[in-house]
């Protein structure tokens, strides 16, 4: 990749989704690379989703939170329409984000998750 992207285009442009992730596990596996950095980051009204419900013989969770980036943490219990569309809040490995890019999904989790 020669090319040098107009980073403030970058950071205006469509967001596919979100993660947490840690970017220097992806930088020295070289999955990708820094190629500048932005402190416009836009808006921030992303839901997150997690759940505490490690019980595996349970199908499904009864046990969800939401929150939004540096907003209180909500439970809902149940995982209802209105939260279902939330993004994974749990660290995502650098090899799942590629992953996520390329098919729309995490490798590791369940299809839906």
């Amino acid at each position: 990749m020669d090319d040098s992207p107009d980073l403030e285009d970058v950071v205006a442009d469509h967001v596919d989704f979100y993660a947490h992730t840690v970017l220097m596990f992806g930088i020295t596996e070289n999955i990708w690379r820094k190629v500048g950095k932005s402190r416009n980051v836009g808006q921030l009204n992303i839901l997150f989703r997690g759940t505490n419900d490690f019980d595996k013989s349970k199908k499904i969770s009864e046990s969800w939170f939401v929150w939004e980036v540096s907003g209180p943490v909500r439970t809902v219990g149940k995982l209802i329409r209105e939260f279902k569309c939330a993004e994974s809040g749990s660290v995502v490995p650098a090899e799942q984000i590629v992953s996520r890019i390329k098919t729309g999904e995490y490798a590791f989790w369940h299809p839906g998750y």
